[in-house]
């Protein structure tokens, strides 16, 4: 819902979208880069900080263990990748945070080096501080996530596909994974 109306706001102001975000690349070649490196950097940052997450911080809650009604259920499956993974989480909270809070907070700041640098960290802070649910590990691991999504929109000048991209990713695998488990 704060996406939606996010981007209506947005697109009434300026009359584009491409102000959070979502405008198409410049070079096709750096947006399959980044999102290259982003879905590598995210998996190792995944598997090297998770568990150490959860060892200083206590258990994190699973996204599998709140997804187990979808166990064998297929349609129930792909409306949760459509709605949860791709629109609600990928497009809607990379809207949200990325294209709200880091682009368009650094741009109300003055769009300097300090401002990218401000809203870069206050972005992370903000989407960890909505993963509270997960527990401490897993909002510390939202943080770091949230930086190297936030780092893959910076590289790319501003532009949220390869965010949108790759955290639809993990989003859809986790989803399949509680249907076959």
């Amino acid at each position: 819902m704060a996406a939606l109306v996010s981007a209506i706001a947005v697109r009434r102001r300026t009359g584009s979208l491409a102000s959070i975000g979502l405008k198409s690349p410049v070079r096709w070649w750096h947006l399959l880069l980044a999102v290259a490196i982003t879905t590598v950097a995210t998996a190792i940052t995944a598997n090297l900080a998770e568990p150490f997450f959860a060892s200083h911080l206590g258990y994190s809650a699973r996204a599998t263990e709140r997804l187990t009604e979808l166990k064998g259920n297929f349609l129930a499956t792909v409306l949760t990748i459509v709605g949860l993974g791709w629109i609600t989480a990928a497009l809607g909270e990379e809207i949200v945070f990325r294209g709200t809070f880091l682009l368009r907070l650094r741009v109300a700041l003055g769009n300097s080096k300090t401002a990218v640098v401000a809203a870069f960290v206050v972005q992370a802070l903000l989407f960890g501080s909505v993963h509270l649910y997960q527990g401490w590990a897993g909002a510390a691991m939202a943080t770091v996530i949230a930086l190297l999504f936030g780092g893959a929109v910076v590289a790319t000048n501003g532009n949220l596909w390869p965010a949108i991209l790759v955290h639809a990713i993990p989003d859809t695998i986790t989803i399949i994974r509680a249907f076959k488990s």
